[in-house]
């Protein structure tokens, strides 16, 4: 597997920009200036694997999502994972349910 930058840096501030979180405030957090982020989400730079990881943890994605795209096991888009895990426990069990409902109907047709 070959690292693109640019594809990595691209899903990078995707998902910054998804969560809401401005770019001088991510690279703060992580211990960087805004223009070293800046660098890695215009795909001109290669973070370094403990920035790699740290990135991954601020903007709770797998590193597969970053280097990838990919999805979770099951097809299912990290973003929709990562909102359902945000979620009451509550909401959690309605959202089952809901998901069942659809499940139920697929297996029908």
């Amino acid at each position: 597997m070959e690292f693109n930058r640019a594809e990595v840096g691209r899903r990078i501030a995707k998902r910054r920009k998804e969560l809401g979180v401005k770019q001088n405030v991510l690279a703060e957090k992580l211990g960087y200036h805004k223009n070293h982020l800046s660098g890695i989400e215009h795909g001109r730079i290669a973070p370094s694997m403990d920035l790699f990881v740290g990135i991954c943890k601020e903007l709770n994605v797998s590193p597969n999502y970053l280097l990838e795209g990919a999805m979770h096991p099951e097809n299912v888009p990290l973003d929709i994972v990562a909102d359902i895990n945000r979620c009451r426990d509550e909401d959690k069990e309605v959202i089952a349910e809901i998901v069942k409902i659809y499940v139920d109907k697929a297996e029908k047709t």
